[in-house]
C-alpha cells in the first residue's frame, strides 16, 4: 500500500505536537519543587522526556520512508535524500540509533523499577554509579547500532534499488543519494551474506533490549507479589509498572513488530513497494503516555512527602 509523502508529514506533524505538549508538561512537573517526591526516578524521567523531544524533532524533519523490494529494502529520509550537509549524509546512521533508542531507554526505566523493588540499596545509595553504567551501557549500545548502519550505508546502491525507488519517487533523482539499502540478494543472483549478517547484529543488539525490559517485567510481578510493602508505596510501584507496561506495549506492537516485517518480508521474495511506513513512527517520539503524565501529577499531589528513590 502506497502511503503519500504528505500523510507521512501531516502524521508527524501530529505525533510532534503530542510529543512537544506532553513531553513539555512532564518536564515542567518534574523540575517544579514538589517533584522531589519522586526521588532519583525524577532523572530518568527527565532524561527520557528531553530524548523524546530530541527524536521527535528529528523525525520530523527527517521523515523515515521505507521502499520494500524483491530480496532486499531501502530507507532513506525524505527531506536528507539529496542533502550535502554532514547530518543530511548520515541522517540514515541518526535514525536507526533514534528508532532503538526509546526501547533501550524503557529497558532502562524496567531495570530500575525492578532495582527498587529488589535491591534498593543500589538506586538509593549508589544511584550516581548506577547513572554511570547506564551511560557506559548506553554509549557501547548506540557506537554499536551506528557502526551497524553505517556498514549497511557504506555497502551502496545497486541499479536495480535505485530504479525500484526512481520508480516510486515523484522527484528526479540525482547521481548522489543518502540512501541505505539492505539487499540479500544480489543483482547476480547471490546470497548477500555481509547484508544478512548486519541485519540479525543489528536485531540480537535491539532485541535484547526487548528481552532485558521481557525479564524485568516478569520479575517486577514476582517481587510485586512476594515483597512486603508499605500500602502506599506498593500502590506507587504498581501504578508506575502499569505505565511502564503501556509505554513498552505500544511501540512494540506499532513499531518494531512492523519493522520486523519490513525486514523479514522482502527476505522471502515479497516486493510491496512504498509499504505503510508511517506505523514506525509510533516509537518513543511520541512522548510519555497519559497514563504516566497523570500518575506523576497524582503522586505529586497526594504523595508529596515520600520518597520513592
Amino acid at each position: 500500500m502506497d502511503v503519500p509523502v504528505s500523510f507521512h508529514q501531516m502524521f508527524l506533524r501530529v505525533t510532534t505536537v503530542i510529543s512537544l505538549c506532553g513531553n513539555g508538561l512532564l518536564l515542567l512537573l518534574l523540575l517544579h519543587r514538589r517533584s522531589t517526591s519522586l526521588g532519583n526516578y525524577r532523572v530518568l524521567l527527565i532524561v527520557f522526556a528531553i530524548t523524546d523531544i530530541i527524536i521527535s524533532l528529528f523525525h520530523i524533519w527527517y521523515i523515515p520512508m521505507f521502499v520494500l523490494g524483491r530480496f532486499g529494502f531501502i530507507y532513506y529520509g525524505y527531506r536528507s535524500l539529496f542533502g550535502k550537509s554532514a547530518i543530511a549524509q548520515n541522517s540514515n546512521v541518526l535514525f536507526s540509533v533514534t528508532f532503538y533508542l526509546p526501547f533501550f531507554l524503557i529497558g532502562i526505566h524496567f531495570i530500575y523499577r525492578y532495582l527498587l523493588l529488589a535491591r534498593p540499596s543500589i538506586v538509593k545509595y549508589d544511584f550516581k554509579r548506577f547513572m554511570l553504567f547506564c551511560a557506559v551501557y548506553s554509549i557501547v549500545y548506540n557506537t554499536f547500532f551506528a557502526f551497524l548502519s553505517y556498514c549497511v550505508c557504506n555497502l551502496g546502491i545497486t541499479k536495480r534499488f535505485y530504479d525500484i525507488l526512481a520508480g516510486y519517487e515523484q522527484r528526479p533523482l540525482r547521481s548522489h543519494i543518502n540512501a541505505a539499502v539492505v539487499e540479500y540478494v544480489t543483482e547476480d543472483h547471490e546470497i548477500n551474506f555481509v547484508a544478512i549478517f548486519i541485519i540479525l547484529a543489528a536485531g540480537s543488539v535491539g532485541g535484547h533490549s526487548i528481552l532485558v525490559s521481557l525479564v524485568c517485567v516478569y520479575k517486577i510481578f514476582r517481587a510485586l507479589k512476594h515483597t512486603v510493602l508499605d500500602l502506599t508505596m506498593k500502590r506507587v510501584h504498581i501504578q508506575l509498572f502499569r505505565a511502564l507496561l503501556l509505554q513498552f506495549s505500544i511501540p512494540f506492537i506499532f513499531s518494531f513488530l512492523p519493522f520486523g516485517a519490513i525486514v523479514a518480508l522482502p527476505a522471502l521474495g515479497i516486493p510491496l513497494g512504498y509499504t505503510a511506513s508511517v506505523s514506525l513512527f509510533f516509537n518513543g517520539s511520541t512522548g510519555l503516555r497519559e497514563e504516566q503524565r497523570e500518575g506523576t501529577r497524582k503522586m505529586l499531589k497526594n504523595y508529596r512527602g515520600f520518597i520513592t528513590q
